[in-house]
């Protein structure tokens, strides 16, 4: 225990020294490493403030992350109503480094994209990658997300003994009539949403695996009402 207490000690300095002698201005692996905050376990992010997140740069972003350029760029239309034309205004986005972790074989990061157009929907994605201390991705997988304003939200907490555990919240569809896209309740006295739960452990080479799915749990409120942390709530992550 003390020789593995050790070694991550040593490795978190070194990339800490990495970083601060780095004088050219290309980034190394260490360097971006170095943009995250290191993780509070367990981790999560729904009632978590962060101040100040750094941005990654969109070379390093395709380098390292390998985010593709659909991944950086948002649509931030212009729409004529007089006309009924629509001008396409492609606009960079970049992902922000929300937290690391580091073990005695790897690097866990999470990052995340925000997209806000000023019309339309926003949408939010964040992943957790594995990489070797060289940068090569062990694997990764979307941990948060927001797509619509209806149908879909991700949450997750990283707990001890690197568990995994991700929250996929849906409409309870045997309780809406869905007309033109639009969801409405059937019964304010039954659940709105359903959440299946599962777990998955990050193995000592970084694999991710799923390793149990819970009964699915139903809950009073619409989908939307989970995205954010809503305290003595019905939402099985409040006991985190």
């Amino acid at each position: 225990m003390k020789i593995k207490i050790i070694y991550a000690i040593i490795v978190t300095l070194a990339f800490n020294f990495s970083c601060q002698s780095q004088t050219h201005k290309t980034s190394t692996f260490i360097d971006v490493v170095n943009l995250f905050p290191d993780a509070k376990i367990p981790l999560k992010r729904k009632d978590g403030i962060i101040s100040k997140i750094n941005d990654i740069s969109k070379s390093d972003a395709k380098k390292y992350l390998h985010l593709s350029e659909e991944n950086l760029k948002m649509n931030n239309f212009l729409y004529n109503m007089d006309e009924d034309i629509v001008t396409d205004r492609w606009q960079d986005v970049l992902p922000g480094a929300l937290s690391k972790v580091i073990r005695d074989k790897y690097v866990i990061l999470i990052y995340a994209i925000l997209k806000v157009p000023d019309i339309g929907v926003s949408t939010y994605q964040a992943w957790l990658t594995t990489f070797t201390y060289e940068g090569q991705i062990i694997d990764s997988m979307t941990v948060r997300s927001q797509y619509t304003p209806e149908v879909d939200c991700r949450d997750f907490i990283l707990l001890e003994n690197n568990v995994l555990r991700i929250f996929d919240y849906k409409p309870y569809l045997e309780n809406y009539n869905i007309k033109g896209g639009a969801y409405y309740v059937i019964d304010e006295k039954q659940p709105q949403t359903e959440v299946e739960i599962s777990d998955y452990q990050i193995d000592e080479n970084g694999k991710i695996n799923l390793i149990k799915t819970y009964p699915k749990q139903y809950l009073k409120e619409f989908v939307s009402f989970y995205r954010n942390y809503q305290k003595d709530s019905d939402d099985p992550m409040n006991k985190y």
